[in-house]
């Protein structure tokens, strides 16, 4: 166990931690929204809930990161994981948001949504779409589409670890 805690001490070099960082965050960003909204458009067609598209988000994260750094340090992994939780809200969060705009909601609503972010006024009731816990709430699905969900997100978990470790491809 000593072992393990000691590598998190080992020696980071600044320009790979700057480098998994940026591209982590880049790949979180582009990767969540992109398939948020193929997610959505697959369940619209086949009204099938799709949750493979969670991993997704995990092999572009992971690849990623591991084509950011020269050296590997334990903590890329643990990066590609907080940046994996991030980007399945946002993949949630697209999704949701192209659910409304399905519904009729016109796209000024959505000017509403990212303007709402600098006003506290209007903030607040824009909140319900940002809040996290509207996203990782498995229950609120049937049961089987919860436990594909949390089986998908665990899997996704393990192929961010596995692809930025370098043991996939």
């Amino acid at each position: 166990m000593k072992k393990f805690f000691n590598k998190f001490k080992e020696e980071i070099y600044k320009d790979d931690l700057k480098y998994v960082l940026i591209n982590g965050f880049l790949a979180c960003i582009f990767s969540s929204i992109a398939l948020g909204v193929i997610n959505y458009f697959t369940e619209v067609l086949t009204e099938l809930s799709f949750s493979i598209f969670i991993l997704g988000i995990g092999y572009f994260i992971g690849r990623r990161i591991k084509k950011s750094y020269y050296t590997y340090h334990i903590w890329y992994p643990t990066i590609g994981i907080i940046y994996y939780i991030v980007g399945y809200f946002f993949f949630n969060l697209t999704t949701t948001l192209f659910y409304y705009r399905g519904m009729g909601m016109s796209l000024e609503y959505f000017g509403l949504v990212f303007k709402s972010l600098f006003s506290f006024q209007s903030a607040l009731g824009i909140f319900y779409f940002l809040n996290p816990l509207l996203y990782f709430q498995l229950g609120w699905r049937f049961a089987i589409n919860a436990l594909l969900d949390f089986l998908f997100f665990v899997f996704g978990l393990i192929e961010v670890i596995r692809v930025s470790n370098g043991k996939r491809y």
